[in-house]
């Protein structure tokens, strides 16, 4: 990321920061982005772990968006830098890794690649959708005006597809905690710095939290859980590929796991119906389900896709 990339980000309350002005870590985060935001040079001095964590997003960005394509069928357009089209609103930016279909039926994808603690090379896609992005996708379609989200998580693993859709009473909530962080703390601190008064501008760091923030974190978790799993993949050299709603699979005798969809994904509007094949030995009954992990409790039944060894519906 360059200077002129976190400049243009300085102004702005991204997508990607949602989660720390709602107070959803621990610590002092929220404090430290109100600081980055109020007194941060247009040079942006990260910590080594966040530095390399981005790093690792960076360099495998363009490897998940092909994978991507190469799962679904679908066109992925890029975009820059995107600030929300309502004057009111332009305080709000994204910058989401690629737009899928046109206007107004297509959605957004947005892609993670987990650094697992410095350990990427380990990570395994995720089996239910990790309930802070919610805050950042479901800005994105505001600003973007859209109504769904694929979030992809990559992995040297393998990798899963979640389907967000749009939420617009959760956007009037977490909105009005943002709109505080923004315009109660962070540009009145501006204000005051501007006029030298340096001690001032430190009486408007906010709290860790908001009064509102266990009901964002409650209803993130809420429709993470509802989010649907389209697809996951897991290859590698020890336990074979498995797929979604299979417990244990075990090995299949070989270590790639293609999943073609038909040229409908493609098209502007979300896939529905769309076919799942899978080639398996025959060992394997045609017909033999797996039930969900017990460790799904968590999920709704909706975002649990039962895996058939022959062509299953998603």
């Amino acid at each position: 990321r360059s200077d002129e990339w976190f400049a243009l980000r300085r102004n702005k309350l991204t997508t990607s920061t949602f989660s720390t002005a709602l107070g959803f870590w621990k610590g002092k985060r929220r404090s430290e982005l109100w600081h980055e935001k109020v007194f941060a040079s247009e040079t942006q001095v990260l910590e080594s772990s966040k530095r390399c964590a981005m790093e690792w997003g960076v360099l495998n960005e363009v490897a998940a968006i092909e994978r991507y394509r190469s799962i679904t069928g679908r066109e992925v357009s890029s975009l820059g830098f995107a600030i929300h089209p309502k004057e009111k609103f332009d305080w709000l930016g994204a910058s989401p890794d690629g737009l899928l279909g046109c206007f107004p039926g297509g959605g957004i994808l947005e892609v993670k690649c987990p650094y697992n603690k410095g350990k990427p090379e380990t990570a395994l896609p995720w089996s239910t959708m990790p309930f802070y992005y919610m805050p950042q996708v479901q800005g994105q379609m505001e600003i973007m005006d859209r109504e769904w989200v694929d979030l992809y998580c990559w992995t040297q693993n393998g990798s899963t597809i979640f389907r967000v859709h749009r939420e617009r009473n959760y956007w009037d909530l977490i909105h009005s905690i943002l709109r505080e962080f923004w315009w109660g703390n962070v540009i009145p601190a501006r204000e005051a710095l501007s006029l030298g008064k340096e001690e001032d501008a430190k009486t408007y760091e906010p709290s860790s939290t908001h009064k509102q923030t266990g009901l964002a974190i409650s209803k993130s978790i809420k429709l993470a859980s509802e989010a649907k799993m389209l697809c996951r993949e897991i290859a590698g050299s020890g336990g074979g590929p498995r797929f979604a709603g299979s417990n244990q699979l075990g090995y299949l005798g070989f270590h790639f796991l293609r999943l073609v969809l038909p040229s409908t994904c493609a098209s502007a509007s979300p896939p529905r119906g769309a076919l799942l094949q899978h080639v398996l030995p025959q060992k394997f009954s045609p017909n033999h389900r797996h039930q969900p992990p017990s460790n799904l409790a968590t999920a709704s039944v909706a975002s649990y896709i039962p895996c058939q060894y022959s062509h299953e519906q998603l």
